[in-house]
């Protein structure tokens, strides 16, 4: 949405082009240090259980960033009739930007939060639960609880089957 959205936006209202810039390169500082973060933990990550030098992983993760951002940019351009997966019945129109954009929103995120809930409620042990939440024995905790537990799976599943 930011970047279908908001350029029309501020296109159309005065000075757009100035607030336009500002936000995008405000958002490309947040990136750039999220990203760093980020890779350092997926490069920790896959030289413990491959054992491959730093150096190379944080090349390899560099490279598949790049070779993802390129895959989707040119969905935009010059592969915006490409449908890789057209073979497919859901994701037969998509282009590669939109099969990105379909698996994040529509299997990752409700995936990620279905396991959060899930840890959450079952794995984590209740007095690890009171002391990080900060509540005691009462009424709140078990209803915390309950709702981790059994209610926010079932909603996750219901509106994850629903998306379908």
């Amino acid at each position: 949405m930011i970047f279908v959205t908001l350029p029309v936006a501020f296109g159309r209202m005065p000075y757009g082009q100035v607030f336009g810039t500002a936000l995008f390169l405000t958002l490309v500082v947040c990136r750039d240090h999220g990203d760093d973060r980020d890779s350092r933990n997926g490069v920790s990550v896959l030289q413990d259980y491959t054992r491959l030098p730093r150096r190379l992983l944080a090349y390899l993760i560099a490279a598949l960033i790049w070779l993802t951002g390129i895959l989707t940019v040119l969905s935009f351009n010059r592969w915006s009739t490409v449908y890789p997966l057209r073979f497919i019945g859901i994701a037969s129109s998509k282009t590669p930007f939109e099969l990105l954009d379909y698996l994040t929103s529509n299997i990752m995120m409700p995936a990620g939060g279905l396991l959060v809930a899930l840890i959450a409620g079952w794995a984590l042990s209740q007095e690890t639960t009171r002391k990080e939440l900060g509540l005691g024995n009462g009424l709140a905790f078990n209803l915390w609880r309950g709702l981790v537990r059994y209610v926010v799976p079932l909603a996750i599943v219901v509106i994850f089957l629903s998306v379908r």
